[in-house]
């Protein structure tokens, strides 16, 4: 586990490493290929030594988990699954936010009020995994982490209780940061729907406006 530069959480928390999505802008696979933390990413792992980690934090903290990997992708076995939330059960003091490109299989397991289920989009391509994230009855708080973003957002974007936006970074991310009106689109929809908004500070480079580092609403 370690303190994190993602400016929305306090820890990432790592027990499963590796991924099979095979996106194109992956930071994380760039960061595995830097320190060779799997000699293979697309042959993800189950790190045991990883999985009680979060039981040494005394102070109430909001924990990403499997920032390096997608941990509902249909390649990790159900018992990996089982025994990270058996640990997320014993620990409602914090808050543990899950992000997957497969948010389907979060209907197979049950959650504690402590989770927060996330579903990362890139734009109105991606509006079909949106409205399937949108559709869930899940009484733990559902977000989209629109990030990159590489296209207009989708109208299924603003069913969510939460959106963080952010901007390709890393080598060649130049040449696919977010229009000004995709970003103005974003601001605008969400308040009209009243949908708070978390902006990642790399957006500052392509947005000169508002600013918004908003949070959801506990206790749903």
């Amino acid at each position: 586990m370690n303190r994190t530069k993602i400016e929305y959480v306090d820890f990432t928390w790592n027990p499963i490493v590796g991924c099979k999505n095979g996106c194109w802008y992956c930071y994380a696979k760039r960061i595995n290929d830097r320190f060779k933390i799997l000699a293979n990413w697309e042959n993800p792992a189950f790190r045991t030594i990883e999985l009680n980690a979060p039981l040494q934090l005394k102070k109430p903290s909001r924990i990403l988990i499997c920032s390096m990997g997608d941990m509902f992708g249909d390649w990790v076995p159900r018992e990996w699954i089982t025994a990270v939330l058996t640990v997320v059960k014993d620990l409602p003091q914090h808050t543990f936010l899950f992000l997957t490109k497969n948010p389907i299989r979060y209907a197979q397991f049950e959650f504690p009020g402590n989770c927060w289920l996330g579903v990362t989009a890139t734009g109105f391509r991606d509006r079909m995994r949106a409205a399937l994230m949108a559709s869930s009855p899940k009484k733990n708080i559902k977000f989209l982490s629109y990030e990159p973003m590489l296209d207009m957002p989708s109208s299924y974007f603003f069913l969510m209780d939460w959106i963080i936006a952010g901007p390709m970074t890393g080598p060649g991310s130049q040449k696919h940061q977010p229009r000004v009106e995709w970003i103005n689109y974003t601001l605008r929809v969400a308040r009209t729907c009243k949908v708070p908004v978390f902006m990642k500070d790399a957006l500052k480079k392509a947005w000169k406006g508002e600013f918004r580092r908003e949070y959801p609403k506990e206790g749903k």
